[in-house]
């Protein structure tokens, strides 16, 4: 593994771990320990832009660090007038050095950046791996089968399922009903 990567990953590290020590309340440093952190570099490695999620509590929303790290580089982008499609490597780590594979909706996000940037290798942390960092090639990422979904999408998911569970038990109540109003009324 690249060691400028792996060098990345701990100075990210290290400046997440001294910020949510500096910043966050003691009751909130467990929770905000598992956070991600994302870099979008050149080829060669040189940072263009940093991402790290996101959570609203009040409407129950979140940001991927990747997305952050696009939507940030975007900005950047035109500002500094930037034309033409960017070759990019990823980095995503977690700061507690767990996994840290892209979820599918960053993917999603990713490639809803196809037009301005070629993703071209993706690292992340990976418990499972030597050297704590996993490579792969954004397009076996997009191919892959049994992409990860993050834990906030897999609970959205089940909420909108039990909703749709839900209508359907109310509109069989409904049929029921109506069905059992039509024999009375006869």
């Amino acid at each position: 593994m690249n060691n400028n990567i792996i060098n990345l990953r701990d100075v990210l590290t290290d400046k997440r771990a001294a910020f949510v020590s500096e910043n966050t309340p003691k009751c909130y440093r467990v929770f905000q320990n598992f956070e991600h952190i994302c870099v979008i570099m050149t080829t060669n490695g040189a940072p263009l832009a940093y991402g790290y999620n996101t959570y609203k509590t009040d409407d129950y929303t979140t940001e991927h660090a990747e997305a952050m790290a696009f939507r940030k580089l975007n900005c950047v982008r035109k500002k500094l007038g930037i034309r033409g499609r960017l070759n990019v490597n990823l980095l995503v780590v977690r700061t507690n050095g767990g996994n840290s594979k892209p979820c599918s909706k960053c993917i999603e996000c990713m490639q809803s950046y196809a037009d301005k940037y070629n993703v071209r290798k993706v690292f992340y942390s990976n418990n499972n791996e030597p050297s704590g960092i996993q490579k792969e090639t954004f397009s076996s990422l997009v191919n892959d089968p049994n992409k990860h979904i993050s834990s906030f999408y897999r609970f959205q998911q089940q909420l909108k399922e039990d909703e749709m569970k839900e209508k359907d038990i109310i509109t069989n109540k409904n049929k029921k009903h109506k069905n059992n109003t039509k024999r009375m009324s006869r």
